[in-house]
């Protein structure tokens, strides 16, 4: 892939889902652009979707690589998979991350996220914030001054919700991913990890940069779905709002725009 910019999306029986999450990346103004989908062994009309949207991304300039594995190899393995054997050899290649059954919450998510005003050359993982699907504005926030060591704000047994801090939207370099030791991505029986993958990648990643490699975004870049299917509408204040009809996208046109943000004026 020639694009060291890259949005990474992993499938698995996503159809309910997987249009608004494709629309959203279609929508983005960033290039150039390039988008890796693996699918594990979907079963219903995920991969019929995918393959009807991939020449809508390639003829809007988006390189894409989409691939279906016989089997399901959970996210872990998937993201193991994508950055050794598609990305592995370009380690300052950007990754974003897009669940397939989220979304970026303007066309100029990824303008901003990729920005090099955050990915200065020594910066390794990059998060900002998100908005649940039903309306409430997420929890990530910059780490605190006082947050000590890495190991102590990151496995504090009385803070450890409080502490996560770093969900979506986030994405890091490819040589950081690829760095990880596998003992840290794998359970006492030395299978990867199939629950709180977020944070046993993040905590990895975080593990090896250290604070002061890494930056937040003080902005909402992403949708985060809690609330699905139907039609929900998400809120900033009470006087601007947009609205997502699940499982498909309708509508990002952009009526108003607020700190950088397009919400619909009601």
């Amino acid at each position: 892939m020639k694009a060291k910019h890259v949005v990474v999306m992993l499938s698995h029986n996503s159809a309910p889902y997987i249009k608004g999450a494709l629309k959203s990346l279609l929508l983005q103004k960033f290039r150039p652009l390039g988008f890796v989908l693996i699918d594990g062994a979907s079963t219903d009309a995920t991969n019929s979707i995918i393959e009807n949207t991939i020449p809508q991304l390639e003829a809007e300039g988006i390189e894409v690589y989409y691939e279906r594995t016989p089997t399901n190899l959970g996210q872990i393995g998937s993201y193991i998979y994508v950055h050794r054997n598609i990305l592995g050899d370009k380690p300052e290649t950007i990754v974003a991350r897009l669940d397939s059954d989220d979304m970026f919450i303007d066309s100029n998510s990824l303008s901003i996220f990729f920005s090099e005003k955050y990915w200065e050359p020594d910066i390794g993982f990059v998060w900002s914030n998100f908005v649940y699907s039903h309306g409430v504005v997420g929890f990530c926030k910059d780490v605190p001054p006082d947050a000590g060591s890495v190991s102590e704000f990151t496995r504090s047994p009385t803070n450890i919700d409080k502490n996560w801090i770093f969900s979506l939207m986030h994405g890091w370099r490819v040589g950081v991913f690829n760095a990880i030791p596998e003992w840290r991505l794998q359970m006492s029986n030395g299978e990867y990890f199939v629950f709180a993958v977020d944070r046993v990648i993040v905590y990895s990643i975080l593990e090896l940069l250290g604070f002061d490699r890494i930056k937040f975004i003080p902005r909402i870049l992403y949708v985060y779905t809690r609330k699905r299917p139907g039609s929900v509408t998400v809120k900033l204040g009470d006087d601007y709002y947009f609205k997502v009809e699940r499982p498909q996208l309708i509508s990002m046109k952009p009526l108003e725009r607020i700190e950088g943000r397009f919400w619909e004026k009601s």
